[in-house]
């Protein structure tokens, strides 16, 4: 029974880490505030107002989608950031609203 114990807990997969709105916020700084304004007031034309209730009212897949596939002028950040990355930029963008 003990030999069962230890195999399972070194077996287990490493804790799931939340994302870093701190990290978030970086990356947020370097590729979306041009566009979408350091506060998530729109600079550009036609970009969200994220400080809006319910422009960020996506799920987290259909963040994670756009943030990987691009959409209209936002172009696609799949070959730019790390998946743990978009998560953390995600993590921040909730903190805007």
């Amino acid at each position: 029974m003990a030999f069962a114990l230890v195999l399972a807990a070194t077996a287990a997969p490493p804790a799931a880490y939340a994302a870093d709105p701190g990290k978030g916020g970086a990356l947020y700084a370097v590729h979306c505030a041009a566009c979408h304004g350091s506060r998530g007031e729109p600079v550009w034309p036609g970009a969200p107002d994220f400080r809006r209730p319910g422009v960020l009212m996506k799920t987290d897949n259909q963040l994670l989608a756009l943030l990987r596939q691009g959409r209209g002028l936002m172009p696609s950040y799949l070959a730019v950031m790390k998946e743990r990355e978009m998560l953390d930029l995600m993590a921040f963008l909730r903190t805007l609203s």
